[in-house]
């Protein structure tokens, strides 16, 4: 898996984590993996300026992207600046961009301290700005806010880097093993974690939305939409470099690191929180701290467990091992002479020894 990596990672453009690192990042439950990407679906597949319009919803937009200029005006009673956009690059890129979002996105900005009094559009691709002077001074003020205009997000989601128009080549194939897309169909491939924003662009079909986040397909969905994340990913990393795996194995561990009703990870952090067996856990990692925490709360071990079973010599519960005596029968007592209910005195016969 580690030689094949390399050869599978370029993926319509978008490097993707393959092999066993991608295995380690699944089974350890990392909350930042190195590629997250959410694939999306759209309505209208077919159409590829259908697929170009979502794109320009879903992409980081900003405020440098679109600007002509900027210029610094000081009069003698004020000084302030002017932003012109580029409409013509806002139509190319279809973006549904005006001055009005972008008065709305510079209020956004807590550290620009502006006011709706110091905004002010002077036509449909320009924007006056006065400065806030609360903390510095007015020429301070001015170039400070000249160089952070650029960094400005305009459209856009924190949450997702980058997004791309691809085949259903590259959309891979859900945990029933059905493709995402078909081979003639556009979906979009968007790079970052933010799964609810990628739901949210219009022409996009939510409820087919894939992620290869787990962490945050729990945030989002709910642990159910986490467990197939978790078998699903299994799969698909390990069909890209020919193997395949009974789904009964994959299911069996998503199971384990999901019914506790959160993603637990295989590593010591996620097993404290699995299990409550000192013997367990120490037979993994940090043998002795498990042992001394545990001596001095005076924990008990219920050794039910394969590994504590093992360490301590006792027959495991699998198999013969499994049964046990139920019922445990009680001394039994003779039952009480009862009287008969037809009984005659003249009947009795007697016993008693006769001398010869």
């Amino acid at each position: 898996m580690t030689l094949k990596t390399f050869h599978f990672a370029g993926i319509a453009s978008m490097n993707i984590t393959q092999g066993v690192p991608r295995i380690k990042e699944i089974i350890n439950a990392s909350k930042s993996i190195s590629s997250p990407v959410i694939i999306a679906p759209l309505k209208n597949s077919k159409s590829e300026k259908a697929a170009l319009a979502a794109k320009a919803q879903a992409d980081k937009c900003l405020l440098g992207d679109l600007l002509k200029y900027i210029d610094e005006v000081y009069e003698a009673n004020e000084a302030y600046l002017i932003i012109r956009i580029n409409m013509k690059r806002v139509k190319r890129l279809r973006l549904e961009v005006n001055m009005i979002t972008v008065a709305e996105a510079l209020l956004a900005v807590s550290a620009f301290k502006l006011k709706e009094s110091s905004l002010e559009i002077l036509s449909t691709n320009k924007l006056k700005i006065k400065p806030s002077t609360a903390k510095s001074t007015l020429f301070f003020a001015m170039q400070t806010l000249r160089q952070k205009l650029p960094d400005v997000m305009v459209r856009g989601s924190k949450g997702i880097e980058r997004c791309i128009v691809t085949k259903g080549l590259g959309a891979g194939k859900d945990i029933k093993g059905r493709k995402r897309c078909k081979d003639d169909e556009h979906c979009l491939m968007v790079e970052g974690t933010d799964i609810l924003a990628a739901m949210g662009i219009r022409g996009v079909e939510a409820h087919r939305v894939a992620s290869n986040h787990i962490v945050e397909v729990e945030k989002a969905l709910g642990i159910e939409a986490a467990r197939a994340t978790i078998m699903n990913e299994m799969q698909t990393t390990m069909s890209h470099h020919g193997m395949t795996l009974d789904s009964r194995h994959v299911m069996l561990l998503a199971d384990l690191m999901t019914y506790k009703g959160e993603v637990l990870g295989c590593t010591r952090f996620g097993l404290e929180k699995m299990k409550d067996s000192v013997m367990m856990l120490a037979s993994f990692e940090k043998t002795a701290d498990h042992l001394f925490e545990a001596a001095l709360h005076g924990t008990k071990d219920p050794i039910s467990g394969v590994s504590e079973c093992i360490i301590t010599g006792v027959p495991m519960q699998l198999g013969t091992g499994l049964f046990k005596m139920v019922h445990s029968p009680q001394k039994c007592v003779p039952p009480k002479q009862r009287k008969p209910v037809f009984d005659d005195p003249e009947l009795h016969k007697s016993f008693a020894h006769t001398p010869l």
